[in-house]
């Protein structure tokens, strides 16, 4: 417990204390000067005891609170100054005359702090001025009582003793009384335990001087040992300071026990009350003060006809402030055009400003007083909703409502109007008024309205605009599947050499058609709010060789050096969109390899900012290119926009992938911007943010790491060291990495410990890959397992060439970390088959196993209305070895499914009188009751955002857009039969 906030034992403890120590003083000493002077000097203690207690209330406390223990403070004080007089006297034994003024005086000035103490008001708008008069009043009265009792006390010889004592006590009486009406009659909160304390107080002090005068009058041999109950009085008023706490919580405002009314009746019979006392005993008691008495009744009359005047002069000011405010009312319900209202709920009448008429068009004498007039107007369908509402508030503590509704106006239309309103409450929470405004809303429900037709008919025209690029990609997409299918089938013919390259330049050409028309729908995806990126997990350096290796036959004809290279801090899986992110890269890749004629291009991959949970990756694109000019570096990024407006005719393409790469970056959290210098190259940066997967650094399988430990690898490669290197070193191999054949040779010749492998790339300096490969075979040295990376556009050629140089294997740059694992794993020594089984498949093929087929013929029903690409599938399929039926619609396709034995159905998606995705969900049902099932590939024109969802969910097992391409059909007929054999196993 703090000694600022003792507890109740601790106070009790010091007042007994105090109290047996000064009968203990009184007992040992006597009547004798010293004790006299003890006794004294306990009282003053004590006093100050209860002044410090005061102050410590008083620093504890703000406003109000504060200024009542200042003026209860003061009041011993006054008191302190009499103890220490007296003390002084008896101490030196000094007479003091029976008419003398002090220190007596000083006893009863005690009580003007206190009288001054119960004007005080928390009511901010009391005005200060007046609580002043009151105060002087109270503090003439208090001093012309005082005055005269002292008088009356000097006649000593006076035979009416009792009068005495009576004169004595009738200040302190009136005071007692004034403190218990104001406590009783106050608001409960922290003032009223003010006046609970002071009232207390009084009561103690009044019974203490009560009973010293008449143990003095009556019992004087007593008079001296009876005075030390003076100390009671200081020991009590420190007792109630100092366990005054103003953080005390505040009690729950009620209602005041008295009217304004009723308190100002009683302070004026009061006031009156005192007058006519100050008359009589200045009149009748005394003679002596009678002069006194007459000129203080003339002070009192005087300052109560000031205080009279000064609220007469505050009432006008009042009036005059109302007056001011109703027109500052009228001024805001004119400029804002509101019909403001104002409820009594004593009456349940409404209150109605003149906007009535202008807004609703009903005159103040039609605007009916009553409540119903309103609830008559309110639209029937909104009237029960708003006045559920409007109750809901009332029975609730809140002090607001709003609503919106219907309300007729005179000529029987109805306004749209939102109205809200305040609810004033009394103390105890009761409602007493509601004040409101309402609001036309009228015209801004009819542009809400245009706005929603507005709306409307842009969701309409987006809808016919996403219908157009639908049917328009279908329209586009079937006769270019013809084009590309008769391309490529053709090329697979015996040429000659002009017409290999003439039917070259047509499938660039129609390739590019087929890039202008994705460009357009991803454009409109994006533009439309619908492109949304997918969540899951992948290998990142396999889908970044996947999107170089994209471009890398393009690079490869203008001889061009495209390399990639990742990070060695970068993980390997991430979670995240690997389609989007190799659109965006193929996009950067192919402007790349568009503008540069020359030199390389190279793809880094490194890690900006990581953590457990994520990381933000940052992807640059460097060439050696055209470059940019500053004043178009901006707008790139832009749709439709070029660099210049000639590169459209120079170059080709739509302005559309650089914005589409800006949106897609933007939707994984990241950024995208350029550097370049005109005729030295650019350089495209971007960044992503990924989740990072558990098995982010997941690296070679245990056993194959541990089956290479102390096995050494030979890389003659001057542009993919870092790459190579890296891998082999975590998958335990020993590394040497040299740059030309002639290091090579040197070291295959002089290094006592021999190489177990060697990965040489085809374009070295000086002496090629073949040539250094071939001259190791005509020396005596022996030739390690070799892993020959070829960047030869004659890719046909240089598998030749590595057959008949007995070279291992080949890969084709760029490749993935995946494919160089499984060329490692399958030709050094005790190859296990198990390890790269599931590493086989990402292996690229060779342009010669590309029609190899499925394991065995299947029967397979075409379902295609257009007779050109009937023709390309139909051509396609029979060279994989397939039987081929061809239907017209899917009522055809269903028929034929239904009649005889079908193994596969390619379906298209816009047929006449049944379309693929009607019919499949026909075929599926029909196997329901069959309990069989045949494998559907949509093959379709249908490319639009959901066309491959809708699909899928019609029951369709794979989806190809067209045009398709040899390779990719293959490989889904090949994906749907093995997934069928599963189910059926």
């Amino acid at each position: 417990m703090s000694l600022l906030m003792p507890s109740r034992k601790q106070v009790t403890a010091v007042v007994a204390f105090l109290i047996i120590a000064r009968m203990a003083g009184f007992v040992v000493l006597g009547d004798s000067r010293a004790g006299s002077l003890y006794s004294h000097c306990f009282e003053v203690g004590a006093n100050l005891l209860a002044i410090t207690c005061a102050i410590v209330a008083c620093t504890r406390s703000r406003g109000v609170y504060r200024i009542f223990w200042l003026l209860f403070s003061s009041s011993f004080a006054l008191q302190l100054v009499a103890d220490a007089g007296w003390a002084y006297c008896t101490y030196f034994n000094i007479t003091v005359p029976e008419a003398a003024l002090f220190p007596s005086l000083f006893y009863r000035l005690y009580a003007v702090p206190m009288a001054i103490s119960l004007f005080l008001s928390e009511d901010v708008r009391t005005s200060k001025l007046e609580t002043f008069l009151d105060g002087c009043i109270a503090i003439g009265l208090v001093g012309l009582c005082m005055y005269q009792v002292q008088m009356a006390e000097t006649q000593a010889h006076d035979p009416n003793i009792g009068r005495l004592i009576t004169a004595g006590t009738v200040v302190n009486g009136l005071l007692l009384l004034a403190a218990i009406a104001r406590f009783a009659f106050s608001t409960p909160g922290r003032l009223h335990s003010l006046f609970g304390r002071l009232a207390a107080y009084l009561t103690v002090y009044c019974f203490v001087a009560f009973s010293t005068s008449y143990v003095d009058a009556y019992l004087p041999h007593m008079g001296d040992a009876y005075d030390l109950i003076w100390m009671v009085t200081y020991l009590t008023a420190a007792g109630l300071a100092i366990r005054w706490s103003p953080s005390d919580p505040e009690d729950k405002l009620a209602r005041p026990r008295i009217s304004k009314r009723a308190a100002l009746l009683c302070f004026n019979i009061a006031m009156a009350t005192m007058v006519l006392g100050s008359a009589i005993l200045g009149v009748k008691a005394v003679e002596a003060a009678r002069m006194v008495g007459l000129i203080a009744v003339g002070l009192v009359l005087f300052s109560y006809a000031i205080r009279c005047a000064l609220m007469q002069d505050a009432q006008e000011r009042y009036v005059a402030a109302l007056k001011e405010g109703n027109t500052r009312y009228e001024c805001v319900s004119l400029a804002t055009n509101d019909v403001l209202w104002d409820r009594n709920f004593a009456d349940e009448s409404i209150t109605w400003n003149n906007n009535v008429y202008s807004l609703f068009g009903y005159q103040l004498s039609e605007a009916q007083r009553h409540r119903d007039w309103w609830i008559k107007n309110v639209h029937p369908e909104d009237r029960d909703r708003v006045l559920s509402s409007v109750q809901a508030v009332l029975d609730s503590e809140k002090t607001s409502w709003s609503g919106d509704y219907r309300f007729r106006k005179a000529d029987g239309s109805y306004a749209f109007v939102f109205d809200r309103s305040y609810v004033i409450r009394d103390a105890s929470g009761k409602p007493l008024r509601m004040i409101g405004s309402i609001q036309d809303l009228s015209v801004r429900k009819q542009a809400e309205l245009e706005i929603e037709r507005a709306r409307r008919a842009a969701e309409a025209a987006a809808e016919a605009k996403s219908d157009f690029l639908s049917n328009m990609s279908h329209e586009i997409r079937t006769p270019l599947n013809g084009i590309m299918g008769m391309l490529e089938l053709t090329r697979q013919t015996k040429l000659s050499p002009e017409q290999a390259e003439l039917l070259i330049i047509a499938g660039e050409s129609a390739e590019a058609l087929l890039t202008v028309v994705n460009d357009v729908l991803d454009f409109s995806k994006i533009e439309a709010g619908r492109a949304e990126l997918e969540q899951t997990e992948f290998d990142l350096s396999d889908t970044v060789a996947e999107a170089a290796r994209m471009l890398l036959v393009r690079a490869h004809q203008k001889k061009l050096d495209l390399k990639y290279q990742l990070a060695t801090d970068v993980p390997q899986r991430i979670v995240g969109d690997p389609a989007r992110l190799k659109q965006v890269l193929a996009n950067l890749l192919g402007n790349a390899v568009k503008f540069t004629e020359k030199g390389q291009i190279l793809l880094l991959v490194e890690t900006e900012t990581s953590n457990p949970d994520e990381v933000v990756l940052r992807f640059s694109v460097a060439d050696t290119g055209i470059g940019i000019p500053p004043a178009k570096q901006k707008t790139i990024f832009q749709a439709f926009a070029q660099a210049d407006s000639s590169v459209t005719r120079k170059f080709g393409g739509t302005g559309l992938g650089l914005a589409i790469s800006a949106n897609i970056v933007a939707l994984m959290k990241g950024r995208i911007c350029v550097e370049s210098e005109v005729g030295k190259g650019s350089t495209f940066f971007f960044t992503a943010k990924f989740a990072v997967s558990s098995s982010a650094n997941a690296v070679a399988p245990p056993d194959f790491q541990l089956n290479r430990r102390g096995l050494r690898a030979l890389i003659v490669d001057p542009s993919s060291q870092a790459f190579l290197r890296d891998n082999l070193t975590s998958w335990g191999f020993e590394v040497v990495v040299v740059p030309a054949a002639a290091e090579a040779l040197y070291l295959l010749d002089h290094d006592s410990q021999g190489f177990n492998l060697l990965l040489c790339d085809n374009n070295l300096p000086e002496m090629d890959g073949f040539a250094m490969v071939g001259k190791i075979k005509q020396s005596a040295t022996p030739l390690p397992a070799t892993v020959l990376m070829l960047t030869s556009e004659n890719y046909r050629g240089a598998v030749a060439h590595c057959h008949q140089l007995g070279i291992a294997a080949h890969l084709i740059k760029p490749f993935k970390r995946s494919e160089l694992l499984s060329a490692v794993q399958r030709i050094l020594p005790g190859y296990d088959t198990q390890n790269t089984h599931d590493v086989k498949h990402n292996e690229v093929k060779s342009p010669a196993t590309v029609e190899s087929g499925t394991a065995r013929p299947l029967n397979v029903l075409l379902a295609e209305d257009n007779l050109v690409n009937q023709m390309v599938a139909v051509r396609i399929l029979q060279k994989m070895g397939h039987h081929v039926e061809v239907v017209e619609n899917g009522q055809q396709a269903l028929d034929k499914v239904k009649s005889q034995h079908i193994d596969l159905i390619l379906m298209d998606g816009h047929m006449p009188e049944m379309d693929g995705l009607a019919a499949t969900r026909a075929i599926r049902e029909w196997e329901s009751l069959q309990g069989t099932h045949v494998p559907i590939i949509a093959m379709t024109a249908m490319a639009m955002e959901g066309d491959q969802e809708a699909c899928l969910m019609a029951g369709m097992d794979a989806f190809i857009p067209k045009p398709i391409t040899i390779t990719g059909l293959r490989d889904t007929i090949q994906q749907v039969m093995d997934a069928s054999a599963q189910v059926l196993l």
